[in-house]
């Protein structure tokens, strides 16, 4: 952690720290560990807070908290309750990890992904070392090198790998029910690409299909198209039949898919010079 602490915010060292030693799982299983847990989380978020105020740094956060305790303050215990009351619970993915709720709302599936790191002119990897374009000085043009190409790959499928265990931590918060959003600026073209692949025979989607894919709403509807409660991306994409795996087709899990057009969702006198068409 000492090494970690240089690069690292307070909140990811803390949230690290709460990880690594199972200690935000052990408050959990307390009495009122749903409160002791939201304690856990007031303490990161005012990490958080500081570092936005330039007390930066783990020296400072702890110089802080030296004389809170020398002048007898305190942040204050957090007020909550159950994961059963009444109320709603806004947070990130990598805080709810470890959490269940009966209804989850997992929000803008559709939002891309974040692609910037493999598309920098240099790259760097822990493992593979440093890749650049080459530049030509004479002819003035740059162009990619197969070095450069490698690592990009790579780094591109290690941020895959990562994106989708985020996924798999986002979609098993949920007890009872899990609702997804997200929005696509044409509801027919993405439809017939997530239904590309619903004749596939493999209960797996093709390597290419995954890495293909700029979003999580991409990854979830491909696989939901195989599956017999698809039927309504499969109408808007013109396909009759999805019957490519018959162990995914037949699935016992229960879907519901409802397209929403966007003059349907809004006041359609919101619109003033021109027609929206987004869907």
């Amino acid at each position: 952690w000492k090494k970690k602490a240089p690069y690292m915010s307070v909140g990811e060292l803390i949230w690290d720290i709460y990880s690594v030693t199972g200690y935000y799982d052990y408050t959990g299983a307390l009495n009122n560990g749903d409160i002791k847990q939201l304690n856990l989380m007031a303490l990161i978020e005012k990490a958080d807070e500081l570092e936005k105020n330039n007390f930066k740094g783990l020296f400072n956060f702890i110089r802080y908290i030296e004389r809170l305790q020398k002048t007898g303050l305190d942040f204050g215990a957090v007020k909550g309750g159950s994961e059963n009351s009444d109320v709603v619970h806004i947070m990130t993915v990598h805080k709810s990890k470890g959490l269940e709720f009966p209804v989850v709302f997992l929000c803008g599936m559709g939002n891309s992904f974040n692609k910037r790191d493999s598309a920098a002119p240099v790259l760097m990897h822990r493992k593979m070392g440093l890749a650049c374009d080459f530049t030509d000085i004479d002819k003035r043009i740059e162009r990619i090198t197969v070095s450069k190409k490698i690592l990009a790959d790579k780094m591109k499928a290690e941020s895959l790998a990562e994106e989708m265990r985020v996924l798999y931590v986002a979609m098993t918060r949920a007890k009872e029910k899990l609702i997804i959003t997200g929005s696509v600026n044409s509801i027919e073209k993405k439809c017939s690409q997530w239904a590309f692949y619903e004749n596939e025979s493999d209960i797996k989607l093709p390597y290419y299909a995954v890495t293909g894919a700029s979003d999580f709403l991409g990854w979830i509807c491909m696989c939901v198209s195989r599956h017999r409660d698809g039927e309504e991306i499969r109408e808007a994409a013109g396909v009759d039949y999805a019957g490519g795996n018959a162990e995914l087709f037949g699935d016992s899990s229960k879907w519901k898919i409802n397209l929403i057009a966007k003059d349907s969702a809004v006041d359609v006198n919101y619109k003033k010079k021109e027609e929206i068409d987004v869907e």
